[in-house]
């Protein structure tokens, strides 16, 4: 049980790492889009 939850911990820790690394780049590009659609 106790493997189970540190498993579960650093699979969170991973996604959050990944998600932060994906939306970095994408919020920007999004944003450089949402400022150019406005212009």
């Amino acid at each position: 049980m106790l493997v189970h939850v540190t498993l579960m911990r650093v699979f969170c820790s991973i996604v959050v790492i990944i998600g932060q690394w994906v939306s970095g780049p994408f919020s920007m590009f999004f944003d450089s889009t949402v400022y150019s659609y406005e212009l």
